[in-house]
């Protein structure tokens, strides 16, 4: 791409120079006054900014925690609930007796020291004291 002719006082990036006011001058000095204004003025500026970002990122890091604490506290009660699921059978399947899938390595032995009870066997147990109510396991 061809370029015409420079005008007198262009500089190499084509714009031209501007006319800088002599430094003893009052021109000068009130142009200075402004310039260092202008510069507090964006300094601040950028301050504030800088100071409303942080705040929001520590919010933001803070509810990031809250929400994962609480993705972390679902997740344990998912898995213990899962749990609780896997070990029972639907509740459609339960009849009037707790069925021994249901039930706790101690409440297994709860029910046969009352079967043993039923069946004339002495137990330091009183009557019915291991019996589950509402089907607790099975609802």
């Amino acid at each position: 791409m061809k370029m015409g002719p420079r005008r007198e006082g262009e500089g190499s990036s084509g714009t031209r120079k501007r006319r800088q006011p002599q430094k003893d001058t009052n021109e000068y000095l009130e142009k200075r006054e402004r310039n260092n204004v202008a510069v507090k003025k964006s300094r601040e500026k950028a301050r504030t900014k800088q100071k409303e970002t942080n705040a929001l990122v520590n919010k933001l890091r803070n509810e990031n925690k809250t929400l994962e604490t609480k993705v972390n506290i679902l997740a344990k009660e998912l898995d213990l609930l899962r749990g609780i699921f896997a070990n029972r059978i639907a509740p459609r399947d339960c009849d009037n007796s707790v069925p021994e899938q249901c039930l706790s390595e101690e409440d297994v032995r709860v029910k046969q020291e009352e079967s043993d009870d039923d069946n004339g066997n002495n137990s330091d147990m009183s009557a019915g004291a291991g019996v589950l109510m509402d089907h607790e396991y099975c609802s």
